[in-house]
């Protein structure tokens, strides 16, 4: 499940999401910073993962195809993470490798 949160505001976007995402889930997510982007500029990003487990991990392989489709979209300048689960640990040190090829990755990662 996403949530867009009440927080976001302008190029500050803010969202929840619980468990393992669908690919709805990162089409509604992309289409949000896609738009922020447009109107605002780069984005900074707070990223809350709730249930982050083993499924969720592999579920944002899906986010995969929406990244390298939104690459040349939208710029995200920082990009927090928030979890307790060590599967939101890896995730971002699997970030943190391939940004340098990746197409589309922020500025700073935490």
């Amino acid at each position: 499940m996403l949530e867009i949160l009440d927080s976001t505001h302008k190029n500050y976007i803010v969202f929840k999401v619980e468990g393992a995402g669908t690919p709805s889930t990162y089409e509604k997510l992309y289409q949000t910073l896609t738009n922020n982007f447009e109107k605002y500029g780069p984005l900074q990003v707070y990223e809350e993962l709730l249930n982050f487990n083993f499924k969720a991990f592999l579920s944002s392989s899906i986010g995969v195809y929406h990244n390298v489709k939104y690459a040349k979209v939208f710029e995200v300048e920082r990009l927090a993470i928030v979890s307790d689960g060590k599967w939101a640990k890896i995730l971002v040190a699997l970030w943190k490798k391939i940004e340098s090829f990746w197409p589309l990755t922020a500025q700073e990662i935490r």
